[in-house]
């Protein structure tokens, strides 16, 4: 038994979606919902850019909490760990997704 998590990102007028799916837990559901927003990123931007996450994780910091993200990005041979952050405030999940989009937003429009 498991379950599955489900990211839309909007482009434009398109809707791309991504899914992410397994055994839940605290740690895992976070990076199911942090894959699941890679693989709308992948749907929207192409087969081109490989996007792999490096990990995921709520921190403490300023008094705070957080959603803490690293994701690998490859194109054309080279690599790049790319990093996003974002305050836990409405939900982790929001979160977490916002973290994914931080961390790839630069490297999407330089590589586009």
């Amino acid at each position: 038994k498991g379950v599955t998590f489900r990211v839309t990102l909007r482009k434009g007028a398109e809707s791309f979606v991504g899914e992410s799916g397994g055994v839940e837990n605290e740690r895992s559901r976070i990076e199911h919902i942090a894959r699941a927003a890679l693989e709308a990123i992948k749907a929207a931007e192409g087969d081109d850019r490989h996007l792999a996450l490096e990990g995921c994780k709520v921190v403490d910091a300023f008094e705070r909490q957080f959603a803490f993200v690293g994701v690998t990005a490859r194109e054309e041979g080279d690599a790049a760990l790319l990093t996003g952050s974002c305050e836990l405030k409405d939900s982790p999940e929001t979160s977490v997704v916002l973290a994914v989009l931080g961390a790839t937003n630069r490297w999407l429009a330089r590589s586009a």
